[in-house]
Protein backbone atom coordinates (compact mmCIF):
# COMPACT_ATOMS: atom_id res chain seq x y z
CA UNK A 1 0.00 0.00 0.00
CA UNK A 2 1.36 3.44 -0.92
CA UNK A 3 1.10 6.55 1.17
CA UNK A 4 -0.01 9.66 -0.71
CA UNK A 5 -0.26 13.30 0.26
CA UNK A 6 -1.93 15.73 -2.11
CA UNK A 7 0.02 18.84 -3.04
CA UNK A 8 -1.04 22.13 -4.51
CA UNK A 9 -2.20 22.69 -8.07
CA UNK A 10 0.24 21.41 -10.75
CA UNK A 11 2.46 19.86 -8.06
CA UNK A 12 1.09 16.33 -8.21
CA UNK A 13 1.47 14.06 -5.20
CA UNK A 14 4.30 12.51 -3.23
CA UNK A 15 4.04 8.85 -2.36
CA UNK A 16 6.18 5.98 -1.17
CA UNK A 17 6.74 3.07 -3.53
CA UNK A 18 6.90 -0.59 -2.65
CA UNK A 19 10.69 -0.53 -2.99
CA UNK A 20 10.87 2.10 -0.22
CA UNK A 21 11.72 5.05 -2.44
CA UNK A 22 9.52 8.12 -2.63
CA UNK A 23 8.14 9.49 -5.89
CA UNK A 24 6.46 12.68 -6.95
CA UNK A 25 5.39 14.47 -10.09
CA UNK A 26 5.61 18.07 -11.21
CA UNK A 27 4.05 19.86 -14.16
CA UNK A 28 6.42 21.10 -16.86
CA UNK A 29 3.76 22.98 -18.77
CA UNK A 30 2.23 22.08 -22.16
CA UNK A 31 0.50 19.16 -20.48
CA UNK A 32 3.80 17.41 -19.67
CA UNK A 33 4.80 16.12 -16.26
CA UNK A 34 7.99 14.76 -14.80
CA UNK A 35 8.31 12.12 -12.08
CA UNK A 36 11.18 12.36 -9.64
CA UNK A 37 12.39 9.97 -6.96
CA UNK A 38 14.09 10.29 -3.59
CA UNK A 39 15.04 8.30 -0.52
CA UNK A 40 12.75 10.42 1.67
CA UNK A 41 9.60 12.48 1.21
CA UNK A 42 11.51 15.68 1.98
CA UNK A 43 14.22 14.88 -0.56
CA UNK A 44 11.60 14.22 -3.21
CA UNK A 45 9.76 17.41 -2.35
CA UNK A 46 13.02 19.34 -2.67
CA UNK A 47 13.59 17.93 -6.15
CA UNK A 48 10.08 18.97 -7.18
CA UNK A 49 10.63 22.49 -5.85
CA UNK A 50 13.97 22.72 -7.68
CA UNK A 51 12.39 21.72 -10.99
CA UNK A 52 9.53 24.17 -10.47
CA UNK A 53 12.04 26.96 -9.94
CA UNK A 54 13.97 25.97 -13.08
CA UNK A 55 10.76 25.87 -15.12
CA UNK A 56 9.87 29.34 -13.88
CA UNK A 57 13.39 30.65 -14.65
CA UNK A 58 13.41 28.99 -18.04
CA UNK A 59 16.55 27.01 -17.19
CA UNK A 60 15.00 23.55 -16.96
CA UNK A 61 16.11 20.97 -19.49
CA UNK A 62 14.16 17.74 -19.62
CA UNK A 63 16.27 14.61 -19.28
CA UNK A 64 14.54 13.39 -22.44
CA UNK A 65 16.29 16.16 -24.39
CA UNK A 66 19.45 16.54 -22.28
CA UNK A 67 22.53 16.34 -24.51
CA UNK A 68 25.97 15.04 -23.65
CA UNK A 69 27.25 18.62 -23.83
CA UNK A 70 24.66 19.81 -21.30
CA UNK A 71 25.35 16.83 -19.06
CA UNK A 72 29.09 17.51 -19.18
CA UNK A 73 28.52 21.06 -17.93
CA UNK A 74 26.45 19.77 -15.00
CA UNK A 75 29.02 17.08 -14.28
CA UNK A 76 32.02 19.44 -14.27
CA UNK A 77 30.15 21.89 -12.05
CA UNK A 78 29.24 19.08 -9.65
CA UNK A 79 32.92 18.27 -9.09
CA UNK A 80 33.33 21.65 -7.39
CA UNK A 81 35.85 21.36 -4.58
CA UNK A 82 35.59 17.56 -4.37
CA UNK A 83 38.67 17.10 -6.58
CA UNK A 84 42.00 18.86 -6.90
CA UNK A 85 42.08 21.82 -9.29
CA UNK A 86 44.42 19.98 -11.64
CA UNK A 87 42.03 17.01 -11.76
CA UNK A 88 39.12 19.34 -12.48
CA UNK A 89 41.03 20.93 -15.35
CA UNK A 90 42.12 17.57 -16.74
CA UNK A 91 38.57 16.17 -16.78
CA UNK A 92 37.30 19.36 -18.39
CA UNK A 93 39.99 19.21 -21.10
CA UNK A 94 39.41 15.52 -21.86
CA UNK A 95 35.70 16.13 -22.39
CA UNK A 96 36.24 19.31 -24.41
CA UNK A 97 38.97 17.91 -26.67
CA UNK A 98 37.85 14.33 -27.27
CA UNK A 99 34.23 13.75 -26.28
CA UNK A 100 32.07 16.79 -27.03
CA UNK A 101 33.27 17.30 -30.64
CA UNK A 102 32.06 13.75 -31.41
CA UNK A 103 28.90 13.21 -29.33
CA UNK A 104 28.21 16.58 -27.70
CA UNK A 105 24.90 17.12 -29.53
CA UNK A 106 23.57 13.61 -28.91
CA UNK A 107 20.85 13.21 -26.27
CA UNK A 108 22.15 11.10 -23.41
CA UNK A 109 19.18 8.74 -23.56
CA UNK A 110 20.07 7.96 -27.18
CA UNK A 111 23.77 7.35 -26.49
CA UNK A 112 25.02 3.99 -27.79
CA UNK A 113 28.16 1.95 -26.98
CA UNK A 114 29.36 2.18 -30.59
CA UNK A 115 29.50 5.97 -30.31
CA UNK A 116 31.82 5.74 -27.32
CA UNK A 117 34.03 3.26 -29.16
CA UNK A 118 34.34 5.78 -31.99
CA UNK A 119 35.64 8.33 -29.48
CA UNK A 120 38.37 5.99 -28.27
CA UNK A 121 39.33 5.11 -31.85
CA UNK A 122 39.52 8.82 -32.61
CA UNK A 123 41.95 9.36 -29.74
CA UNK A 124 44.26 6.73 -31.24
CA UNK A 125 43.93 8.21 -34.73
CA UNK A 126 45.18 11.52 -33.34
CA UNK A 127 48.41 9.73 -32.53
CA UNK A 128 47.78 9.63 -28.79
CA UNK A 129 48.43 6.56 -26.68
CA UNK A 130 46.03 3.84 -25.59
CA UNK A 131 46.50 5.16 -22.06
CA UNK A 132 45.06 8.50 -23.20
CA UNK A 133 41.99 6.69 -24.53
CA UNK A 134 41.67 4.94 -21.17
CA UNK A 135 41.71 8.31 -19.41
CA UNK A 136 38.90 9.53 -21.68
CA UNK A 137 36.92 6.37 -20.96
CA UNK A 138 37.26 6.83 -17.21
CA UNK A 139 35.94 10.40 -17.36
CA UNK A 140 33.00 9.40 -19.58
CA UNK A 141 32.22 6.45 -17.30
CA UNK A 142 32.31 8.67 -14.21
CA UNK A 143 30.07 11.27 -15.87
CA UNK A 144 27.47 8.71 -16.95
CA UNK A 145 27.64 7.01 -13.55
CA UNK A 146 26.66 10.30 -11.96
CA UNK A 147 23.89 10.74 -14.55
CA UNK A 148 22.59 7.34 -13.49
CA UNK A 149 22.61 8.36 -9.84
CA UNK A 150 20.82 11.56 -10.82
CA UNK A 151 18.25 9.30 -12.54
CA UNK A 152 18.77 11.04 -15.86
CA UNK A 153 19.47 7.70 -17.54
CA UNK A 154 18.61 4.15 -16.61
CA UNK A 155 22.04 2.65 -17.29
CA UNK A 156 25.65 3.59 -17.75
CA UNK A 157 26.40 2.93 -21.42
CA UNK A 158 30.14 3.26 -20.77
CA UNK A 159 29.96 0.06 -18.70
CA UNK A 160 29.22 -1.82 -21.93
CA UNK A 161 32.38 -0.57 -23.64
CA UNK A 162 35.98 -1.66 -23.17
CA UNK A 163 38.67 0.95 -23.82
CA UNK A 164 41.77 0.01 -25.86
CA UNK A 165 44.18 -2.33 -24.14
CA UNK A 166 47.25 -0.61 -22.75
CA UNK A 167 50.46 -2.43 -23.55
CA UNK A 168 52.50 -3.22 -20.48
CA UNK A 169 55.78 -1.30 -20.35
CA UNK A 170 58.40 -2.29 -17.85
CA UNK A 171 59.04 0.42 -15.30
CA UNK A 172 62.40 2.14 -15.89
CA UNK A 173 64.57 2.37 -12.81
CA UNK A 174 68.25 3.01 -12.24
CA UNK A 175 70.66 0.46 -10.86
CA UNK A 176 72.73 1.41 -7.79
CA UNK A 177 75.72 1.91 -10.09
CA UNK A 178 73.74 4.22 -12.39
CA UNK A 179 72.60 6.21 -9.34
CA UNK A 180 76.25 6.70 -8.35
CA UNK A 181 77.07 7.88 -11.87
CA UNK A 182 74.12 10.27 -11.81
CA UNK A 183 75.24 11.77 -8.50
CA UNK A 184 78.79 12.07 -9.79
CA UNK A 185 77.59 13.96 -12.86
CA UNK A 186 75.37 16.19 -10.69
CA UNK A 187 78.20 17.15 -8.34
CA UNK A 188 78.60 20.92 -8.21
CA UNK A 189 75.58 21.65 -10.41
CA UNK A 190 72.76 23.98 -9.37
CA UNK A 191 70.29 21.20 -8.64
CA UNK A 192 72.62 18.57 -7.21
CA UNK A 193 70.61 18.51 -3.97
CA UNK A 194 67.34 18.15 -5.91
CA UNK A 195 68.43 14.91 -7.55
CA UNK A 196 69.68 13.56 -4.21
CA UNK A 197 66.36 14.43 -2.56
CA UNK A 198 64.47 12.74 -5.39
CA UNK A 199 66.29 9.43 -5.03
CA UNK A 200 66.93 9.71 -1.31
CA UNK A 201 63.29 10.35 -0.36
CA UNK A 202 61.14 9.00 -3.20
CA UNK A 203 59.23 12.29 -3.36
CA UNK A 204 57.25 13.24 -6.46
CA UNK A 205 58.83 15.97 -8.58
CA UNK A 206 55.91 18.33 -7.92
CA UNK A 207 56.34 17.78 -4.17
CA UNK A 208 60.05 18.60 -4.37
CA UNK A 209 59.47 21.79 -6.34
CA UNK A 210 56.77 22.91 -3.86
CA UNK A 211 59.03 22.29 -0.86
CA UNK A 212 59.77 25.39 1.24
CA UNK A 213 62.48 25.88 3.83
CA UNK A 214 59.89 26.37 6.57
CA UNK A 215 59.03 22.68 6.19
CA UNK A 216 62.65 21.51 6.32
CA UNK A 217 64.24 20.92 9.71
CA UNK A 218 67.93 20.32 9.17
CA UNK A 219 68.59 20.00 12.90
CA UNK A 220 66.03 17.22 13.29
CA UNK A 221 66.95 15.74 9.90
CA UNK A 222 63.44 15.76 8.48
CA UNK A 223 61.16 17.49 6.02
CA UNK A 224 57.39 17.65 5.66
CA UNK A 225 55.49 17.18 2.40
CA UNK A 226 52.49 19.52 2.47
CA UNK A 227 51.97 20.61 -1.15
CA UNK A 228 52.73 19.96 -4.80
CA UNK A 229 53.63 22.54 -7.45
CA UNK A 230 51.29 22.74 -10.45
CA UNK A 231 51.13 24.89 -13.55
CA UNK A 232 47.52 26.09 -13.63
CA UNK A 233 46.31 27.46 -17.01
CA UNK A 234 44.67 30.44 -15.29
CA UNK A 235 46.78 31.06 -12.20
CA UNK A 236 50.23 29.98 -13.36
CA UNK A 237 52.53 28.12 -10.94
CA UNK A 238 50.69 27.42 -7.69
CA UNK A 239 51.06 25.19 -4.66
CA UNK A 240 48.10 22.84 -4.36
CA UNK A 241 47.06 20.00 -2.11
CA UNK A 242 49.16 16.81 -2.34
CA UNK A 243 47.91 13.99 -4.53
CA UNK A 244 46.25 12.06 -1.68
CA UNK A 245 45.74 12.43 2.07
CA UNK A 246 48.58 9.96 2.60
CA UNK A 247 50.86 12.20 0.56
CA UNK A 248 51.08 14.55 3.53
CA UNK A 249 53.99 12.98 5.36
CA UNK A 250 57.24 13.52 7.22
CA UNK A 251 60.43 12.11 5.68
CA UNK A 252 63.73 11.37 7.39
CA UNK A 253 66.85 12.88 5.84
CA UNK A 254 69.86 10.60 5.42
CA UNK A 255 73.43 11.83 5.81
CA UNK A 256 74.04 12.40 2.10
CA UNK A 257 70.71 14.17 1.54
CA UNK A 258 71.18 16.32 4.63
CA UNK A 259 74.68 17.33 3.55
CA UNK A 260 73.45 18.18 0.04
CA UNK A 261 70.65 20.36 1.43
CA UNK A 262 73.02 22.20 3.77
CA UNK A 263 75.37 22.99 0.88
CA UNK A 264 72.43 23.98 -1.31
CA UNK A 265 71.09 26.37 1.32
CA UNK A 266 74.46 28.04 1.75
CA UNK A 267 74.76 28.52 -2.03
CA UNK A 268 71.21 29.88 -2.22
CA UNK A 269 71.88 32.38 0.59
CA UNK A 270 74.84 33.69 -1.35
CA UNK A 271 72.65 34.18 -4.43
CA UNK A 272 70.03 35.98 -2.35
CA UNK A 273 72.58 38.37 -0.84
CA UNK A 274 74.17 39.06 -4.23
CA UNK A 275 70.85 39.94 -5.91
CA UNK A 276 69.42 41.90 -2.99
CA UNK A 277 66.01 43.34 -3.86
CA UNK A 278 66.04 41.56 -7.22
CA UNK A 279 65.62 38.24 -5.41
CA UNK A 280 62.01 37.04 -5.12
CA UNK A 281 61.77 35.51 -1.68
CA UNK A 282 59.18 32.73 -1.90
CA UNK A 283 61.10 30.48 0.53
CA UNK A 284 61.35 27.70 -2.07
CA UNK A 285 64.10 25.17 -1.40
CA UNK A 286 64.64 24.73 -5.12
CA UNK A 287 64.16 28.02 -6.92
CA UNK A 288 65.30 29.70 -10.10
CA UNK A 289 68.31 32.03 -10.19
CA UNK A 290 66.07 34.87 -8.99
CA UNK A 291 64.06 32.94 -6.38
CA UNK A 292 60.95 32.18 -8.43
CA UNK A 293 59.42 28.66 -8.65
CA UNK A 294 61.08 26.18 -10.98
CA UNK A 295 59.01 25.15 -14.01
CA UNK A 296 58.95 21.35 -14.13
CA UNK A 297 58.96 21.13 -17.92
CA UNK A 298 62.03 23.35 -18.19
CA UNK A 299 63.80 21.35 -15.49
CA UNK A 300 63.18 18.15 -17.42
CA UNK A 301 63.99 19.37 -20.91
CA UNK A 302 67.14 21.23 -19.92
CA UNK A 303 68.73 20.23 -16.61
CA UNK A 304 67.66 16.59 -16.38
CA UNK A 305 68.36 15.93 -20.05
CA UNK A 306 71.90 17.31 -19.68
CA UNK A 307 72.39 15.35 -16.46
CA UNK A 308 71.43 12.04 -18.10
CA UNK A 309 73.80 12.75 -20.96
CA UNK A 310 76.68 13.63 -18.62
CA UNK A 311 76.08 10.50 -16.54
CA UNK A 312 76.06 8.33 -19.68
CA UNK A 313 72.59 6.98 -18.92
CA UNK A 314 70.95 5.72 -22.09
CA UNK A 315 67.39 4.73 -22.87
CA UNK A 316 64.11 6.37 -21.93
CA UNK A 317 64.19 7.93 -18.47
CA UNK A 318 61.89 10.58 -16.96
CA UNK A 319 62.41 12.65 -13.83
CA UNK A 320 59.51 10.72 -12.28
CA UNK A 321 61.53 7.54 -12.72
CA UNK A 322 63.85 8.74 -9.96
CA UNK A 323 60.93 8.20 -7.59
CA UNK A 324 60.42 4.74 -9.09
CA UNK A 325 64.10 4.09 -8.51
CA UNK A 326 63.95 5.09 -4.84
CA UNK A 327 60.93 2.91 -4.11
CA UNK A 328 62.27 -0.07 -6.05
CA UNK A 329 65.68 0.10 -4.35
CA UNK A 330 64.08 0.24 -0.91
CA UNK A 331 61.90 -2.80 -1.60
CA UNK A 332 64.73 -4.81 -3.16
CA UNK A 333 66.85 -4.07 -0.08
CA UNK A 334 64.25 -5.81 2.07
CA UNK A 335 62.58 -2.75 3.61
CA UNK A 336 59.08 -3.61 4.84
CA UNK A 337 56.46 -2.68 2.20
CA UNK A 338 54.47 -0.77 4.85
CA UNK A 339 57.50 1.43 5.54
CA UNK A 340 58.07 1.98 1.82
CA UNK A 341 54.39 2.89 1.34
CA UNK A 342 54.69 5.51 4.07
CA UNK A 343 57.85 6.90 2.50
CA UNK A 344 56.22 7.11 -0.92
CA UNK A 345 52.96 8.56 0.37
CA UNK A 346 50.86 5.78 -1.12
CA UNK A 347 47.25 5.51 0.07
CA UNK A 348 47.87 1.92 1.18
CA UNK A 349 50.49 -0.80 0.96
CA UNK A 350 48.51 -2.61 -1.75
CA UNK A 351 49.33 0.22 -4.16
CA UNK A 352 53.03 -0.18 -3.41
CA UNK A 353 53.00 -3.95 -3.89
CA UNK A 354 50.94 -3.78 -7.08
CA UNK A 355 53.11 -1.18 -8.80
CA UNK A 356 56.48 -2.39 -7.59
CA UNK A 357 56.15 -6.17 -7.49
CA UNK A 358 59.10 -6.31 -9.92
CA UNK A 359 61.37 -5.17 -7.09
CA UNK A 360 60.53 -8.24 -5.01
CA UNK A 361 61.54 -11.20 -7.21
CA UNK A 362 63.06 -13.02 -4.23
CA UNK A 363 60.07 -12.43 -1.92
CA UNK A 364 58.39 -15.84 -2.53
CA UNK A 365 61.66 -17.66 -1.83
CA UNK A 366 62.34 -15.66 1.32
CA UNK A 367 58.81 -16.31 2.56
CA UNK A 368 59.09 -20.06 1.93
CA UNK A 369 62.50 -20.22 3.63
CA UNK A 370 61.13 -18.35 6.66
CA UNK A 371 58.28 -20.84 7.02
CA UNK A 372 60.73 -23.69 6.68
CA UNK A 373 62.91 -22.34 9.49
CA UNK A 374 59.92 -21.92 11.80
CA UNK A 375 58.42 -25.38 11.30
CA UNK A 376 61.67 -27.34 11.23
CA UNK A 377 63.73 -25.31 13.67
CA UNK A 378 66.62 -25.28 11.22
Amino acid sequence: MTTKRKRGQNEGSIYQRKDGRWAGAVSLGNGKRKTVYGQTADATRQKIDDIKRQVTDGTFVSSDRLTVDQLSQQYIESLGTTVRRSTYRRYEALLKNHVLPVIGTIQIKQLQPAQLESIYSGVLRKGLSAQSAVHVHRVVHAMLAKATRWQLVGRNVASLVKPPRVEYREMRTLTPQEVKELFSAASGTRYEALWRVAIGTGMRVGEILALKWQFVDLDRRSLRVVATLENDPDLGLINSEPKTKSSRRTIHLTDSVLKALESHRARQNQERMKLGNAWTDNDYVFASAIGTPVIMQNLGRRDFKNLRKSAGITGYLRMHDLRHTAISLALSAGVAPTDVANLAGHSNVAVTLQRYAHALPEAPRRAADAIERLVTGS
